[in-house]
């Protein structure tokens, strides 16, 4: 079976199930929580709301008219609310009994959901959420390819190591970033209450220059983890540490769920990949 939860718990060594088994359930609870965020904010993707289907829908203009009013009608207040609450199902019970047409369900979703905001909703994480989602259902459509089931989970892990790169690079490119202003601006520009050790942190430019540059150095040597499972292991908790972080700062608890998601992948890369160094 190939969620088994038989040695689920086995955090040492992960095979292709555990790892599976893992990345499922963390996928279910992160379509969950976006799901209940989407039905929390009806009001404004609702027919009189700001975020209105009609005003999503010009963006199909060119299109074809069958397509368009396709989406038209799958955007509607109540078709989308129905696909929300069978994306929530889908997603609870995913946890209770996994099965391709709940992972295709909230595959759907998170699709629509991306369109119906001309791109996505929330940025990277719902990248991440699509990403990890479209590696399950085919992994689930073909179960009995253990060699193309490690292909995909090392692609993931590859994808997702890739991602904090990409942004480590982005910010060393960046002055703003090297010099610990863009830090320092997030910081004080946050909505949400800034946690008790970070109001103790000394305000002067250079500790927000030192931390600034060390975020960065760490998301350039991610890719590190996966080489080995002890530093798999350590950069996977420091990268949680830093996204439950940005959760209380900055709100971002889809990114929370959504890379908590493909970091089994990261390990089980670190304990199979095929590079000689174990």
């Amino acid at each position: 079976m190939l969620f088994d939860v038989r040695g689920a718990l086995d955090l040492v060594n992960l095979s292709q199930t555990q790892s599976l088994y893992w990345i499922g359930n963390l996928i279910a609870l992160a379509v969950g929580f976006q799901t209940v965020e989407l039905l929390q904010l009806r009001s404004l993707w609702s027919a009189r709301g700001a975020w209105n289907h009609e005003l999503s829908s010009k963006a199909f203009q060119k299109i074809s008219p069958l397509l368009a009013r396709i989406l038209r009608f799958l955007f509607s207040e109540k078709i989308f609310l129905c696909l929300l609450v069978a994306s929530l199902f889908s997603s609870v019970a995913m946890l209770l009994h996994p099965h391709f047409i709940f992972l295709g369900l909230m595959l759907f979703s998170t699709t629509l959901t991306a369109l119906r905001w001309q791109g996505s909703f929330n940025g990277g994480s719902d990248n991440m959420t699509f990403l990890v989602l479209m590696i399950l259902l085919l992994v689930f459509c073909l179960p009995s390819h253990a060699a193309l089931t490690t292909i995909l989970l090392e692609y993931l892990a590859f994808q997702t190591s890739l991602s904090f790169f990409i942004s480590g690079l982005v910010k060393l490119r960046n002055p703003r970033w090297r010099s610990g202003i863009a830090l320092k601006a997030i910081l004080e520009s946050s909505i949400y209450p800034v946690p008790h050790f970070l109001r103790q942190m000394p305000k002067s430019d250079s500790v927000f220059r030192a931390v600034s540059n060390l975020l960065i150095i760490f998301e350039l040597s991610f890719p590190l983890a996966l080489f080995h499972p002890d530093l798999a292991l350590i950069f996977i908790f420091l990268a949680l540490g830093f996204q439950l972080l940005n959760v209380y700062v900055l709100g971002l608890n889809r990114f929370f769920w959504a890379w908590a998601a493909a970091f089994p992948s990261v390990y089980f890369f670190s304990q199979f990949n095929p590079f000689p160094f174990h």
